[in-house]
């Protein structure tokens, strides 16, 4: 049977908040269960920095700039993300 994590596996997780604390920590899990990640923080160069641990850990990640409190900062965010693999499968 397979498990939720299992599930999510090749899927496409957008982190907001991850260039550190709890959204570095999510963003981190869910490469290590096999998603690929968009590390999204308002800080660039700090997602940039997460972004980059986790390819140099196997994973696949890119860092995007992104302020959650401009619609078009959000709207950049998933056009880039959907550009680049598709779907979203966590938000």
């Amino acid at each position: 049977m397979e498990t939720s994590m299992e599930r999510l596996r090749g899927g496409v997780a957008v982190i907001t908040g991850a260039g550190s604390g709890i959204g570095e920590g999510l963003a981190r899990v869910a490469a290590e269960q096999g998603m690929r990640v968009v590390v999204a923080d308002i800080a660039e160069d700090r997602a940039q920095l997460v972004a980059e641990s986790i390819r140099d850990r196997g994973g696949e990640a890119m860092a995007v700039r992104v302020d959650v409190a401009d619609s078009a900062s959000i709207d950049a965010l998933a056009a880039t993300t959907h550009d680049t693999w598709g779907d979203v499968t966590l938000l």
